[in-house]
């Protein structure tokens, strides 16, 4: 299945789901862990892993995993079979820490010999069993790419091509595909092999400007790509077999900014409807809203998702059908400086 392309795939169980917000933990890095959510939370400058149930509400007791971490911007994390691989700088000498959390074991800790400049990203491998995630991370070598084996040891380090955005990665039959903005083009997909060389590349946008926001979006038949330009447009497509494009890309109906993509399933695992979440800006205000697509990705409504206003849109982290925990920020209220809140989206 890897020469064709990628294989739709069967999603777990459903849990019940209650829409509903609540007041949030600020700025979390979220991820799906199979029973329900886990959740990155700086306090400070320590840095915790919580569990979060279904709903979004807090359970068990929070996990400390550093005492010297200077952002979330610095932390990232993914699950793998319920495993959770978290990747995070300290705050003094930008020293990248790789911690494997798994239940009824005692944390493992590694450190690369390679201080952070920029952004990280912990990349879930689901189909490979002995090496499980990756580490993406900007150095001052360029862009690079570290593999974490079962037991959370570190294995290869590999130079990537120019311009791979680590925050946008995605695993892809034995390597990956990646995100390349920052030359003429615009913005390009690229699919790399495991040792992060390039193998084929595709081109999603020839604007010359800035490309503002850009992100990957796992779908039962492939990634899917959501990005703005320098003009606050907002696109997405659909990245098919290796350097082919499923869906090219289309202009979002309006400006909107840092969109995600949710993608809808039946029970099969087949894509049933097509979910863009973002912000809506007015005059006025900003609102969270809905961009609603069929199956083959054809507009069908816009809906606000929240009546309050809304400062910021922190993170959405998909459920396996479609629906979401979205974290995001109110706007100030009564003279302060803003609220955290989690919602949660039923597909």
């Amino acid at each position: 299945m890897v020469g064709c392309g990628a294989a739709r795939v069967r999603p777990p169980p459903r849990v019940a789901c209650t829409v509903g917000t609540q007041q949030g933990l600020p700025t979390p890095h979220l991820a799906w862990n199979g029973r329900g959510w886990s959740a990155l939370v700086l306090d400070g400058r320590t840095l915790y892993l919580r569990g979060l149930r279904p709903d979004g509400a807090v359970s068990g007791d929070p996990i400390a995993l550093s005492n010297d971490v200077g952002g979330l911007d610095r932390a990232a994390m993914a699950v793998v079979h319920g495993t959770q691989r978290v990747a995070f700088a300290t705050r003094e000498d930008a020293t990248v820490q790789v911690v494997r959390v798994a239940d009824g074991a005692e944390p493992t800790v590694a450190s690369l010999d390679a201080a952070l400049t920029g952004r990280l990203s912990v990349v879930a491998r689901p189909g490979s069993a002995s090496v499980p995630a990756a580490v993406f991370l900007e150095t001052l070598r360029g862009t690079e790419r570290v593999l974490i084996d079962e037991d959370g040891d570190l294995g290869s380090t590999a130079r990537c091509p120019a311009g791979v955005v680590p925050d946008a990665v995605m695993a892809s039959g034995d390597g990956f595909v990646a995100l390349v903005s920052g030359e003429r083009p615009g913005l390009s997909a690229v699919w790399l092999d495991e040792d992060c060389r390039e193998r084929s590349r595709a081109v999603l946008s020839q604007d010359a400007g800035v490309v503002p926001w850009r992100e990957l979006s796992a779908g039962p038949m492939g990634p899917w790509v959501t990005f703005t330009d320098g003009n606050r447009a907002g696109w997405f497509a659909a990245l098919g077999a290796r350097g082919g494009l499923r869906v090219r890309p289309r202009r979002l109906e309006g400006p909107i900014e840092r969109p995600s993509i949710l993608v809808g399933v039946d029970d099969t695992g087949t894509m049933r409807s097509l979910t863009v979440l973002g912000i809506r800006r007015t005059e006025v205000d900003a609102r969270l809203v809905t961009l609603q697509y069929d199956h083959e990705a054809r507009f069908v409504d816009l809906r606000t998702l929240l009546n309050d206003p809304v400062r910021t849109l922190d993170v959405v982290a998909p459920s396996p059908w479609g629906g979401a925990l979205i974290g995001y920020q109110r706007n100030a209220v009564a003279g302060s400086t803003g609220y955290s809140f989690l919602l949660r989206m039923c597909p």
